[in-house]
């Protein structure tokens, strides 16, 4: 089994406290032990330093006079930075700001804007700034503290989102794309929906075997292969998510990927329609890459998303569907993927057509890179069925929208 991806704690603790005093704060022992990395701000030494005393937990001497910032409501953007570099270094994405005293309240306001993460404050009988209960996600009782119930709340806080994976044959490609989900996904509620068209290969005794291992797996096997739209229509009608991720087989996705996509249809009221940048597209969503193998992939995504990070490029046509995301909510409104297409062409331009065309968005987050190889089922059509395939879904996208169709221009 996979190990899966866990998110990580930054933990604000009460200011007047040091570490060596919160030694026996069971919450974090209970975090660390279930594979979450714990970053525990403290105040105890007179130098910045970060120092690991156990597995997965850090904890960060901070200056005293940050202590004075935070003491006062100040903001410190010496602070800021700070933690921001942590954040960086360490390849935080999915995390969650635990607070104990009100007193950080501008600075987890700050992180929350800026990266999305969730606040869960730990509420205890002294004053409290009003602020930090507006802006928090979770407010909890110290009396009723029950650390599963706490790791269930912040599922709950997170909204689910239905990852739609369509599969015919190609088992290599399936595979290494499902395992770089667990490995990467930590963001903490989402399910896994596959649609097999009927492969000939392994690809469905493999299917059936990773449902057994993961509760938030199913899979549906179709006997016949009904094509990209349909089989993805099957997928989406089954999810029972508020977002809706389709996510082609020969994909590896990157951390954080979830949670940067869903980010930006949480900010953009009018954003019907998200995807990212990649290596491997027909528009814009293509950036030149560095890296020469899958192994390196990681470290340019980390490093071309955190300088790119809340940035959306709008001027896109459309968005090709290896990996895009919506609210489950725009197929009651526009419909689901139009089943008239064959094969896996011009779905994705007539639905972003039709995003646009009901007033919504579309847009590109190059703040999430996604691996695609690209065009791996139509390779084995040969070159002269897929053009066959491609004038065809042309004429019908054509026909339906009285409109002549070039290359990202209609």
């Amino acid at each position: 089994m996979v190990e899966i991806q866990k998110y990580d704690i930054l933990f604000f603790p009460v200011v007047d406290c040091e570490f060596k005093n919160q030694k026996y704060n069971n919450l974090i022992f209970y975090m660390i032990e279930k594979g979450h990395r714990v970053f525990y701000f403290d105040f105890s030494n007179r130098y910045l330093k970060i120092k690991k005393t156990r597995d997965n937990l850090n904890v960060i001497n901070l200056l005293d006079k940050f202590r004075k910032s935070i003491e006062y409501n100040n903001s410190n953007k010496e602070l800021e930075n700070y933690i921001e570099n942590i954040i960086q270094k360490n390849s935080i994405k999915d995390c969650i700001l635990f607070v104990e005293d009100s007193k950080w309240v501008l600075l987890v306001q700050y992180l929350k804007e800026k990266y999305n993460f969730k606040i869960i404050f730990k509420y205890r009988d002294y004053f409290v700034d009003e602020k930090i209960l507006r802006i928090s996600d979770l407010v909890i009782d110290k009396s009723k503290c029950l650390y599963e119930e706490i790791e269930n709340s912040i599922k709950i806080i997170h909204r689910l989102v239905s990852i739609i994976i369509v599969t015919f044959n190609n088992l290599k490609y399936t595979r290494e794309c499902i395992n770089s989900i667990f490995e990467k996904t930590a963001y903490p509620n989402y399910e896994i929906i596959i649609v097999d068209n009927n492969s000939s290969d392994e690809t469905p005794i493999y299917l059936k075997e990773i449902e057994k291992k993961y509760s938030n797996v199913t899979v549906i096997l179709n006997e016949e292969n009904y094509g990209f739209a349909k089989g993805n229509n099957i997928g989406i009608k089954k999810a029972k998510g508020d977002y809706i991720i389709l996510l082609n087989n020969d994909t590896v996705v990157t951390r954080g990927w979830i949670s940067g996509l869903i980010k930006h249809l949480e900010r953009e009221n009018n954003l019907g329609l998200v995807g990212p940048v990649t290596n491997y597209a027909r528009n814009e969503a293509r950036i030149n890459v560095v890296y020469k193998n899958i192994k390196d992939m990681d470290r340019f995504a980390e490093m071309y998303t955190f300088i790119n990070l809340n940035k959306l490029y709008k001027g896109i046509n459309m968005l090709v569907m290896f990996c895009v995301a919506m609210k489950k909510e725009l197929f009651d409104e526009i419909g689901y993927l139009d089943e008239n297409f064959k094969f896996g062409m011009f779905e994705d331009d007539d639905f972003s057509y039709r995003v646009k065309k009901a007033g919504y968005e579309i847009a590109c987050a190059k703040d999430v890179f996604i691996h695609h190889y690209g065009s791996i089922s139509f390779k084995n059509l040969g070159s002269k069925r897929f053009f066959e395939i491609f004038e065809i879904n042309k004429s019908i996208f054509e026909k339906k929208w009285n409109i002549k169709w070039n290359l990202n221009k209609w």
